[in-house]
């Protein structure tokens, strides 16, 4: 098991492909040093790949309320295209 991740040397046409694989290897590597912590990802660095769990709380009260919130005040749903929350129950 690798702990680090290595940077890309080279940059031409697949430079954003393997800047993402770069980005998910490291958020891996930080991962595994955590063993006894849920994954987690700060919003704002968050990729769009990551469940919304990840993002936002691994709780299931907190997913509710925050799924409940979202259709409270975002009824048309307008807000979405940043790390979407899809509507309360």
């Amino acid at each position: 098991m690798s702990t680090k991740a290595t940077l890309p040397r080279q940059c031409g046409h697949k430079t954003p492909r393997t800047g993402w694989e770069w980005a998910n290897e490291v958020r891996e590597v930080w991962n595994r040093g955590q063993p006894k912590q849920a994954a987690s990802t700060y919003a704002n660095h968050a990729t769009g790949l990551e469940p919304v769990e990840v993002i936002h709380g691994h709780e299931l009260w907190r997913l509710k309320r925050l799924r409940d919130l979202k259709a409270m005040y975002d009824p048309s749903d307008r807000l979405r295209y940043y790390n979407p929350i899809i509507g309360g129950t």
